[in-house]
This record gives structure tokens, sequence and C-alpha cells, in this order.
């Protein structure tokens, strides 16, 4: 059975140096299921457009964690702004 139940799914632009950040995160909505979790670079690598797209998008997810180390730019995702869509798992290693 069709994961998503879409008879001719549309390829994701993953990968493609045209591919917009609208298209890459309307394919990544379009691909995450219900608890899905998604992990992102730390720091100067997070994709801030990428997630402040995944939040315009909210709406659409459901129960989706977003992993990170150390985020860089302060999302409302990161305060509970899309409960039971959107939240933020925040990673702390020590030794």
């Amino acid at each position: 059975m069709d994961r998503h139940h879409d008879p001719q799914p549309t390829p994701p632009p993953y990968g493609d140096p045209a591919a917009s950040v609208a298209d890459l995160a309307d394919a990544l909505v379009r691909d995450l299921l219900p608890g899905d979790e998604v992990v992102v670079p730390i720091a100067a690598g997070e994709p801030a457009e990428l997630i402040s797209a995944l939040e315009e998008r909210s709406a659409q997810l459901h129960d989706v964690t977003v992993h990170q180390m150390h985020a860089m730019h302060d999302h409302p995702y990161l305060h509970g702004a899309y409960p039971d869509h959107l939240r933020h798992a925040s990673w702390f290693l020590s030794d």
C-alpha cells in the first residue's frame, strides 16, 4: 500500500539545486507522517528557512518532532507554538 495514497506521487526535489525552500518544505510536509522525527544540523548548519517554512505549514503536520542540538534562531515552535503539530527536542551532550 502506498504510504501516501497518491496514485502518482510527485518526486521530491531533494538534492535539486534549483529547488526553492518552499518546494523543499512542500515535499517534506507531503512526506512526513504522524509521529515522524526530523533531525536538523546544529548552529550554523541550521536550515532556518526550511524550519520557518515547516512552521508555516504546521497545520498540515501531526505529532512531528524536530531534533536539534543547538538552535541559532528563535523559532516559535521552540516555545510550543504548534502543539500536536510541530515540536522541538533539544539535545545536550556531555562527557
